[in-house]
């Protein structure tokens, strides 16, 4: 028997090779790059219990999809006013420092997560989010 974490992790992989796999019919979509396999593997494991990505809703956290260019705060999310007042873009930069530094970044922030000090983590999950970003922008 899968328990419900296992089986989340799964469907978040699942949802990850899909969006890599059903792109348009005029172009189909490249494979999975290592660092985007990795990093669909550091979202399931440290992200997805609050978010999202594809057509998945939202949990206690915003849907991530399309998240790379997105001005931070602006989905219909119900976000708190530190994420509410921030000004920047979302890119592989400002995702970096945030997931750094979460309340470095937006002080008062109400995200349960203190920061992913591992750099080449941090690198792999920016590149599974930009790819699923690119996906759900061919949408």
């Amino acid at each position: 028997m899968i328990d419900s974490a296992t089986a989340l992790r799964w469907g978040t992989l699942a949802a990850f090779f899909c969006l890599a796999s059903c792109g348009g019919p005029s172009e189909p979509e490249p494979a999975p790059t290592e660092a985007e396999r990795r990093g669909a593997i550091v979202f399931a494991k440290n992200c997805a219990q609050c978010h999202t990505v594809g057509e998945g809703g939202e949990r206690a956290a915003p849907n991530l999809s399309n998240v790379v260019g997105r001005k931070a705060g602006a989905t219909n999310f119900r976000y708190s006013p530190a994420f509410r007042r921030a000004n920047f873009v979302w890119n592989r930069q400002t995702l970096d420092q945030y997931l750094t530094d979460p309340r470095g970044m937006v002080p008062d922030n109400q995200m349960a997560f203190f920061g992913m000090p591992d750099p080449a983590a941090r690198a792999d999950l920016i590149a599974y989010l930009a790819r699923v970003s690119a996906a759900e922008a061919k949408r």
